[in-house]
Parts: C-alpha cells; sequence; structure tokens
C-alpha cells in the first residue's frame, strides 16, 4: 500500500511539472518563469456531481476524467475552460470573454463590456452585441496558457541574507524586480510599487536564446487574482495537497499546521528570522507545485480584484488593468459586479462559494464557517467592507491552517509590510 501512495503521489507530481524558462530583462537579469498548460475544470452544480469534488460539496471543482455516466452538463456540472475566438454571433450569458482585437465601431457595452478598448474582459450579460460586424475579435476565457513567475519576485541584488536595492525604473539592475530562487523576496512595498517594477521586466528582453525586443511590452505585468484562482483550481482538481512554510518554524514543536510534516521546514529568512519567514525557493520541492510559496510563506498582492465601501469590482484576468496611479480603481476596465459579501465571517474558512458568474473566477465565498469544520478547509476568507480594499493570495508564515487557497481583501492600497511580496504573470 505504501509503494502504491507513493506511486500516486509521484504521477500527481508529474502533472505540475511543466516547462520552466527564463525571461531575460533589459539589464540582462534572468527570472524564472513556469509555464501553466491550459485546462479544463469541472464545477458541481447539484449533489450528484458533488460527489466528485475533494469537499462533496456543490460549487467546488472536479476533474473532467471524474464526470460519470448520466450527469447531464449544465445541469449537474458546468465545465469552465473552454477557449473559443469568434469575429461574429453570439455570446453566452454567463461566460467571460476577452476583446482580443477591437475594431471601431463595433460595440459591446450592451452584453457587459466596461469599455470597447482591446483586453478587455467582461461577463456577458446578454447574447447580442449592439453591433459587431467589422469582425473585433471575441475571445471566451480559458484556463491556463500563460506564464507565471516560479518564485515570489525579488531585487536583482538580493542574496540569501540581505533584501537588495528597491527598483527606481533608471538605475542599473534597479529597473525592474525578478523571479529567482535562494534570495530574500522584495517586500514592505505597496502594491503600486509591485505593479510597476514587474510590468517594467517586459517592457523590453524576450526568453533566454529568443531575440529580445519589445514584443511582449504590456502582455505581463502583476498577477491577477483570477489567474491567481485559476492555479487553485489546478491543483484542486487533482487533488493536490498543498505544501508550504505555513507556520512551521513558529508553531510548536516547528510543525506545520497545514500539512502537519514536521521536517518540512524551508532555510529561514535571516531578514526575518523571528517571524520564521523562508527565502524564495526554501522550501522542499513539494513546496513548488504548482509554483513556489504558492502556500504561506509571504502573503501576495494581486490585481484585478477589489473592494470598495463593500461592493465588489473586478477586471477579470486584464494584466495591467490601468496605466497610471492616478487611474485608481475607478478606470473603466473595472466590472462593478452590483454584488457585496453577504453570509461571511471575517477570518474564518469557506464554506461554499459564490455561484454568480461574475464571481465564479474569483472564489469568492458564499459562506464560512470556523477552521476545522468545512469542506473547503484551509481556504482563510479575512475582509473589511470600509473604503477601497485590495485582494492578498496565498497566506503567511504567521497564519497557520488558513494559508491554503487563502484570499484577503482587506488591506488598503496603501498597505505595505514585510510578509507582503507579489510575483509577475505574462500572458501571450
Amino acid at each position: 500500500m505504501g509503494k502504491r501512495t507513493s506511486l500516486w503521489i509521484l504521477e500527481k507530481a508529474m502533472q505540475f511539472d511543466t516547462r520552466l524558462d527564463a525571461y531575460v530583462d533589459v539589464d540582462g537579469n534572468e527570472s524564472v518563469m513556469k509555464w501553466i498548460p491550459p485546462f479544463r475544470a469541472c464545477r458541481a452544480l447539484t449533489a450528484n456531481a458533488a460527489v466528485a469534488t475533494p469537499s462533496g460539496t456543490v460549487g467546488d471543482f472536479f476533474h473532467p476524467d471524474d464526470i460519470q455516466g448520466g450527469w447531464v452538463e449544465n445541469t449537474d456540472y458546468e465545465v469552465i475552460g473552454y477557449s473559443t475566438r469568434l469575429t461574429s454571433g453570439t455570446l453566452v450569458v454567463g461566460k467571460w470573454y476577452r476583446i482580443t482585437t477591437y475594431v471601431s465601431d463595433d460595440d459591446f457595452t450592451n452584453v457587459g463590456a466596461p469599455q470597447n478598448v482591446a483586453g478587455t474582459y467582461f461577463c456577458a450579460t446578454g447574447t447580442t452585441p449592439t453591433h459587431w460586424a467589422h469582425s473585433s475579435v471575441l475571445e471566451q476565457n480559458g484556463m491556463g496558457g500563460y506564464w507565471v513567475d516560479m518564485y515570489l519576485c525579488s531585487s536583482p541584488t538580493a542574496t540569501s541574507s540581505a533584501l537588495g536595492s528597491a527598483c527606481n525604473g533608471t538605475d542599473l539592475n534597479r529597473k525592474a524586480y525578478v523571479s529567482q530562487p535562494g534570495v530574500v523576496p522584495m517586500v514592505s512595498q505597496t502594491i503600486e510599487h509591485f505593479r510597476t517594477y514587474l510590468k517594467a521586466r517586459f517592457n523590453y528582453g524576450g526568453f533566454a536564446g529568443a531575440p529580445a525586443g519589445t514584443g511582449w511590452a504590456g502582455k505581463g505585468g502583476l498577477m491577477t487574482d483570477a489567474h491567481w484562482f485559476d492555479l487553485w483550481i489546478w491543483t484542486r482538481i487533482n487533488r493536490w495537497l498543498l505544501r508550504g512554510n505555513t507556520y512551521g518554524y513558529s508553531a510548536t514543536n516547528k510543525i506545520p499546521q497545514w500539512h502537519l510534516n514536521a521536517n518540512d521546514i524551508g532555510i529561514i529568512d535571516l531578514t526575518q528570522a523571528a517571524n520564521g519567514a523562508s527565502i524564495t525557493g526554501g522550501g522542499g520541492k513539494y513546496w513548488e507545485i504548482p509554483i513556489s510559496d504558492f502556500c504561506g510563506n509571504r502573503w501576495e498582492f494581486t490585481d484585478g480584484l477589489r473592494l470598495n465601501a463593500g461592493a465588489i469590482y473586478t477586471a477579470g484576468k486584464l494584466v495591467n488593468p490601468f496605466s497610471a496611479p492616478s487611474d485608481g480603481y475607478s478606470h473603466a476596465s473595472f466590472i462593478n459586479t452590483g454584488l457585496s459579501v453577504t453570509g461571511c465571517t471575517t477570518g474564518q474558512s469557506v464554506a461554499s462559494y459564490r455561484a454568480e458568474a461574475a464571481l465564479k473566477m474569483h472564489g469568492i465565498p458564499a459562506s464560512t464557517v470556523t477552521a476545522g469544520t468545512g469542506g473547503f478547509d484551509g481556504q482563510g476568507f479575512w475582509f473589511d467592507l470600509t473604503s477601497e480594499r485590495i485582494a492578498l493570495r496565498g497566506g503567511a508564515c504567521s497564519y497557520g491552517a488558513l494559508c491554503p487557497g487563502a484570499l484577503l481583501i482587506n488591506t488598503a492600497p496603501s498597505h505595505n509590510v514585510w510578509l507582503v511580496g507579489a510575483r509577475a504573470v505574462l500572458v501571450p
């Protein structure tokens, strides 16, 4: 039985062993990025299909291989992750689309688009756009199909014992943050700072071995909450128990508070040794599934999701949703979903997900329970319904068993502290 279990773990781990490549920026600094392949997932709509989910809960996700005979698509379950390109026709209400190419005079605002601009994501509220006769290209949103930083970003000058220099956009080795193992990750910066100097990485450069240029400009930047949630679903449908720095260094007997493996302690970040933080890539091999430090160690800023006085706004998977800090989250890229957080208590575990189409790609809870009593246990949720609040993901080394899949949306845009970092996403 032990050998069979070990083989199952190895086979599961291999599913996440996708291509790693190095993006070389304008200063010649390399960033290790991981390719996330396109994939599909199913979401249970009835108790019949819920038996295939890890939690046994309606609204949870499961692998398409687990569909059983007699289940009816869009009745018992729905498939998410289809990706199709359209130049005419009708849309499906509740599906997400991206305006890949916009041709003047076409108009999608009546079906949910916040603006008629290439790159805009929207959840279709109707089937027939006001005007679509000029071959503007819409792409139905898929899952996967992008590059993401393997490691939390760091200064090019960081070492295993020093933070290095913060970016300023001009000096050598201070133009952009990189993704590299074995160093202290960059922290104590605002989301706007990370947004600026992760986007800057892609202004010029390219993957190692390919010609450098500006072909990736505007396509990469701070990871969005929707991309992050893709990765959470990818691990969940493959039944992977996430590993990471979940309070292991500071806890009694130094036992990580999620997977309870006393031998699974990372290499300590000497700048935050008292808090039990680890350097990038400082854990075991399983800490790198799906990407390094996805569970615990540091929270990470994500873009594209916010609360404003309790109302939920989303820009979907739009990377760099606005170009100037002064645009703020009132920018036209964001959809006011008209929804608010309800049925939840802050600081608890997810008990069920919201079912509204506009929120499915973010994993916002519909209800919460005390940690240890819910089917989504480990997926902590914190929120603040006052003022403007941005989204953090992943949990920190001081958050224990609530780290896996965690969503914290109670911090202001000015927030900066040692336990929050960031990483980049790059969309072809």
